[in-house]
């Protein structure tokens, strides 16, 4: 019994820490948190002397030390290793976002190919992006390009051909509601 007050009283005391702490168990062994995927989903976990609830706590703040500051967070020096001795250590959100997984941004061909449009953002400075390839009005042009020229969103644009429709019936900017109905702006 007295260590359950212990524990009690620490996570009184550290309040943020011990968030920090069921958060992580949370995302790693809850299949229902929407970030499941992103950590338990892909072998991520939490130490297992750092699970237990009435222990735990104690256990992980002896080894990674109560928060210096009250806006850091809980962050893995290894993206691809879990929540273990070693591997945690308290940053600033702007640290913590820097130390991610590289993503993959795939672009999903159409059928006619895949090409690159070039934008500039609002710096002045030119990027390039790469777009399906779609026919419009008699040439291959990117999906992003039709889609400005359409008045159209790319997302409504790509998911027309996802769901079959032909590029005649998909390159057109009517808005159609739920029913197939043209809508009526």
């Amino acid at each position: 019994m007295a260590s359950r007050s212990k524990v009690v009283s620490l996570k009184a005391e550290s309040w943020r820490e011990y968030q920090a702490l069921r958060n992580a168990v949370d995302r790693c062994n809850r299949v229902t948190h929407p970030q499941y995927s992103d950590y338990g989903g892909r072998g991520i976990f939490v130490f297992s002397a750092w699970e237990c609830i009435e222990t735990g706590f104690v256990a992980f703040l002896n080894e990674i030390g109560p928060k210096p500051y009250p806006w850091l967070e809980l962050d893995r020096i290894d993206n691809d290793r879990g929540y273990i001795p070693g591997n945690v250590r308290w940053v600033s959100r702007a640290a913590n976002l820097l130390n991610r997984r590289a993503t993959t941004n795939t672009v999903t061909d159409l059928g006619w190919g895949v090409g690159r449009y070039r934008r500039t953002d609002r710096n002045g400075r030119p990027h390039t992006f790469k777009s399906p390839l779609v026919p419009f009005r008699g040439e291959l042009v990117t999906l992003a390009n039709a889609a400005i020229e359409l008045q159209v969103s790319v997302p409504t644009l790509r998911q027309r051909f996802q769901r079959g429709w032909g590029p005649e019936r998909s390159l057109t900017s009517t808005l159609f509601c739920p029913r197939g109905k043209p809508r009526i702006n």
